[in-house]
């Protein structure tokens, strides 16, 4: 499975599931634990119509996302993308990202997942960023479908990540959009 790739060949289903402990900053403070990241904002928005609004709808859900924390979206510092990885679907989703006119470099784990329908796995990879410092690349990505994204990276990018976007779009113009910042980004 290769999304984003003009030479894909298919996607697979996989199977999974996630778990998140989610509590309140105050509380997990008053247990003096460390907190592994913040979802400090999330969003849903459907569309079905035009691909115009379709732009439109993902790029709120995004920015939705970041209005909460009030984090611009030059602030972020990775995006990981769904990456369907049918032709269609991957220029339109290449498409929408292009068009949130971010910097932050693009990763995707539906290669080494297949495609998990309902479970956020945009949200796990996010947080596995956060913790690990590293940026790492979309698996089998040899030629990018869309020269006009130079954000997909090739080997991975060690860096300091404090802010993660995930975005999803699926194939029925369901978007969905988390922000998550590392600890270290938390106000105290």
């Amino acid at each position: 499975m290769r999304p984003f790739d003009a030479k894909r060949d298919g996607a697979f289903l996989g199977e999974g599931a996630t778990a998140f402990l989610l509590e309140r900053l105050p509380e997990v403070r008053l247990r003096g634990a460390k907190p592994v990241a913040l979802v400090g904002g999330l969003a849903d928005r459907f569309s079905c119509s035009t691909d115009s609004e379709d732009v439109h709808t993902y790029r709120m859900c995004a920015e939705q996302a970041l209005v909460s924390t009030r984090t611009p979206l030059k602030a972020i510092d990775a995006i990981v993308a769904r990456g369907l990885a049918g032709r269609e679907e991957d220029l339109r989703e290449a498409e929408l990202l292009r068009r949130l006119h971010s910097d932050a470099p693009i990763t995707c784990v539906t290669p080494i997942t297949g495609l998990v329908p309902g479970c956020p796995l945009e949200l796990l990879a996010g947080v596995g960023l956060l913790s690990r410092g590293v940026v790492p690349p979309i698996p089998n990505l040899q030629e990018p479908i869309c020269s006009r994204l130079p954000l997909y990276r090739t080997v991975a990018d060690s860096r300091r990540v404090h802010h993660v976007l995930a975005l999803s779009a699926d194939w029925f113009g369901s978007h969905s959009a988390f922000h998550i910042s590392h600890p270290e980004a938390i106000p105290a």
